[in-house]
């Protein structure tokens, strides 16, 4: 999907080779470690073929803007991948690991949208044990929280380098890591949390840009008004809906 969405402008003469890649995916049998392998190769050769263009074309502001994310997807997943817990793990994270693997219900609150993502995660064709599984899901939870908080800070600075700092300090951050390694709640409720505070971002177009503050406080007065674009009522109502879901994961 990520290929496809990146290299579908470009004629198909010239990527179709990439598509081949595929295949080691799925044969012999799935792979995790092979996708991650394959996804950085054919990153790697999108970008090598967008510099062969030229340089005004490799610094285009939609590229810039893709391949800091690219680079903290790519990075965070290698790492929690490899640190990832292999196994069953003592106390909630083992209530939750078996609660998932029954599609039971834990402990109260009962954590519901939790253990039916996880139970779905279960049902992956991995060669790997349900635990395993399980704990997967915080990997992909915390690597897609720490591109929202990329997205967040970009929005609110317009600095491509503050993003890659706040999320390469969330995501190095001790009780970070170990919860991206571990099955437990706290992981999409963070997901959720920067999904939310992205949005309400987005809806208020509050920036901290300089020479823009007065304009930013302006709209994020009363982004429900009818002078408000209806776009951004709606992104409004969107964060208050993911804040609603985590607050209830």
């Amino acid at each position: 999907m990520l290929a496809f969405l990146l290299m579908r402008r470009r004629p198909i003469q010239q990527t179709w080779p990439a598509c081949l890649l595929v295949i080691y995916v799925i044969y012999p049998e799935p792979d995790p470690r092979v996708a991650l392998a394959v996804a950085l190769l054919a990153i790697a050769a999108l970008i090598l073929s967008l510099t062969s263009n030229g340089t005004e074309q490799f610094i285009s502001s939609r590229l810039m803007h893709i391949i800091p994310i690219l680079l903290i997807a790519a990075s965070f997943s290698i790492l929690y991948f490899f640190t990832l817990t292999p196994d069953i793990l003592p106390a909630d994270s083992g209530e939750f690991q078996l609660v998932a693997a029954e599609l039971g219900v834990a402990h109260p609150p009962g954590f519901p949208l939790y253990t039916i993502l996880a139970h779905l995660m279960t049902r992956l064709p991995l060669e790997a044990t349900a635990a395993y599984k399980v704990n997967l899901l915080s990997v992909i939870t915390s690597v897609l929280t720490l591109i929202l908080v990329y997205l967040a800070v970009y929005q609110l600075t317009g600095s491509i380098a503050a993003g890659i700092i706040g999320s390469l300090a969330l995501g190095g951050a001790t009780t970070f890591w170990a919860q991206a390694t571990t099955a437990n709640i706290r992981s999409l409720t963070g997901f959720f949390t920067a999904l939310a505070l992205y949005a309400l971002i987005k809806a208020t177009g509050y920036s901290l840009r300089r020479g823009n503050q007065k304009a930013s406080f302006s709209v994020a007065r009363d982004p429900l008004s009818q002078e408000a674009p209806s776009g951004k009522r709606m992104t409004l109502f969107l964060a208050l809906f993911f804040l609603a879901i985590g607050l209830g994961v």
